[in-house]
């Protein structure tokens, strides 16, 4: 469903008149509502003043309309490599792809544990992963860490998740694999609308599969992606539960916010498990896309309560208008009126 954002420079009308079958809105529970971010190339647009500056005023607004709102970041970035300028305020920042998560008074512990119980171990797949390279069929591959990519080794201390960044150029490809229709030197496997996973990458992913099973090995390998504007191919390896679609899902019931009261922002293919659940249903949860990954937009057009937002606009400005947006139908659908 497209929801369309209001215009926002307009005032919004008197609250103070409002009420719900005859309360005030102010003496009533209010409804929990948290909205969880990611950074790079979402929050942090050439216009993420409106963001930085606009949370508390929204926080603030919006609880005169019955709402208990909470946000947070969700992220790649390890914990040391969050902006320093992000709002204080924040009440959550998961990190790591969701493989920590750290509210106002510390980490929430028990996710820690869970994923501790899956028998995860960096090491072990580690060198199941180097052994596969060695292999004939895969020994063309090179890759770097995440932190090899970004050139900061804090970005590989995850426990629970590893990122193998398969070196585009490395990656053999079959004569129909190659094609390249517009003659831009790049195959067309690679373009952003056009995007495949190579056969050769699925043949490696199954093998590794294969492998870390006989290990006993609780994992879940994600749908490969194109790293943000760098030519590799990005390979999440991680324990069970440490990704960002199971970590956001885990807050929020640790919040005890419905699945239509929790609203995600997003622009890339790490993004895919906050917006694509995995049973594939649609249990309401609320989505903004922003930016130009081709399916992420269409999981976000698929999802009920699914804002996609113009592929040209600021991604601060498409982000601000999308929470804006779910906020007000959150509060239609209350009957405030």
């Amino acid at each position: 469903m497209n929801i369309q954002a209001k215009n926002f420079s307009t005032a919004r009308r008197s609250l103070a008149k409002r009420t719900n079958s005859g309360a005030n809105p102010k003496c009533a529970d209010k409804t929990k509502v948290l909205f969880l971010s990611d950074l790079d190339g979402t929050w942090l647009g050439e216009e993420r003043a409106l963001l930085d500056n606009g949370m508390e005023d929204i926080r603030s607004e919006y609880a005169e309309e019955g709402i208990d709102f909470k946000f947070g970041f969700v992220t790649a970035r390890p914990p040391e490599r969050l902006d320093k300028n992000l709002p204080e305020t924040a009440d959550f920042k998961l990190t790591f792809n969701g493989g920590r998560i750290e509210d106002k008074n510390g980490r929430v512990c028990s996710w820690d544990k869970k994923n501790e119980a899956s028998g995860f171990d960096n090491d072990k797949l580690q060198q199941t992963f180097n052994e596969l390279l060695s292999q004939d069929d895969y020994k063309n591959l090179c890759y770097k860490t995440v932190g090899g990519v970004v050139n900061n080794p804090a970005a590989d201390g995850s426990k629970f998740d590893t990122s193998f960044c398969l070196s585009q150029e490395s990656i053999a490809l079959t004569d129909s694999e190659k094609a390249d229709k517009n003659n831009n030197g790049t195959p067309d496997i690679f373009e952003k609308e056009t995007f495949q996973v190579p056969s050769q990458v699925k043949s490696l992913m199954n093998e590794l599969s294969d492998n870390l099973g006989a290990q006993g090995m609780g994992y879940k390998i994600a749908e490969p992606y194109m790293f943000h504007g760098k030519p590799f191919l990005s390979l999440d390896v991680a324990a069970p539960s440490a990704n960002k679609g199971d970590a956001v899902t885990f807050t929020a019931e640790q919040e005890g916010v419905s699945p239509e009261h929790l609203i995600v922002a997003c622009d890339g293919g790490n993004d895919l498990s906050m917006v694509r659940l995995g049973d594939g249903a649609d249990q309401g949860r609320r989505a903004i896309v922003v930016g130009h990954e081709h399916e992420l937009r269409k999981a976000g057009a698929a999802l009920k309560n699914g804002i996609v937002r113009p592929e040209n606009e600021d991604s601060s400005v498409g982000v601000y208008r999308g929470l804006r947006a779910h906020l007000d139908a959150i509060v239609a659908d209350l009957g405030v009126e």
